[in-house]
């Protein structure tokens, strides 16, 4: 599949496109985005969207920080050979070739009380947990809203989560105060596990393998938590409600 980022803005590649899901705009009028793939072959391609990102016009500074923090960190993991690579998923999200989200899961984590590698930044995880270290979503074209964006992106991580042998997703929330991430990760069936609010890392998480470019480690997060039964659930829903439609690659 083309990705072309503007009409007007020279950067295309043919992305891996996985499926698309049906969205909709303010008027509830359908609108189709699709979500791609990016693996270590794309890193030509990134390298030039991590300016795209970086020049995009932004109404609001948390979204526009998040694109390019994101952005950079899939930049990070492309150039690196880190362990446990493998199971890192770099999606991205767009509605007529134009991007208009990201999605990276699974980085592998070095812990201290573990000894080893791990999937989530939470101290002490369980065995098979994982986590979502990044989603964002934004505007693709004018100020036409798209409704579903996030659902789609999250939806499409779901299914691979049994595959990667994981059990539970974990996922640092934005506070209430700056955005509707609690909300959204709610309605997606995430819970609660603590009413304390977290900081964004401190001595005791597990720190990322790449650089992750967090702008912040003492911003206030809320620590959410999925299990698979339930994120199961959740991907079998998205699929059917969003009408969810797989991209099967010919074979040559």
């Amino acid at each position: 599949m083309k990705v072309s980022s503007q009409k007007n803005y020279n950067l295309s590649f043919n992305a891996r496109l996985l499926s698309q899901w049906r969205c909709c705009n303010a008027k509830n009028k359908i609108k189709n985005v699709s979500i791609v793939a990016i693996e270590k072959k794309d890193l030509p391609f990134i390298e030039k969207f991590v300016k795209y990102i970086k020049n995009l016009k932004i109404d609001n500074s948390i979204t526009k920080e998040i694109m390019n923090d994101s952005s950079k960190t899939m930049l990070e993991i492309l150039k690196s050979n880190i362990f446990g690579a493998k199971k890192i998923k770099i999606y991205i999200a767009t509605y007529d070739e134009i991007p208009c989200g990201i999605f990276i899961a699974n980085i592998p984590k070095s812990s201290s009380s573990n000894k080893g590698i791990v999937y989530s930044s939470r101290h002490n995880p369980a065995k098979k947990e994982t986590e979502i270290d990044w989603l964002v979503t934004w505007k693709p074209t004018g100020n036409e809203n798209i409704k579903g964006i996030g659902k789609a992106l999250v939806g499409e991580y779901f299914r691979t989560v049994k595959k990667d042998k994981f059990r539970d997703v974990f996922v640092r929330s934005d506070i209430p105060e700056k955005s509707f991430a609690k909300n959204f990760y709610e309605h997606l069936g995430f819970e609660r596990f603590s009413e304390k609010r977290l900081k964004l890392s401190n001595k005791n998480s597990a720190q990322c393998l790449v650089h992750d470019f967090s702008s912040d480690s003492n911003d206030e997060t809320i620590p959410m938590i999925i299990t698979r039964k339930n994120l199961e659930k959740t991907a079998e829903k998205l699929s059917t409600t969003m009408r969810r439609q797989e991209f099967v690659q010919k074979s040559e």
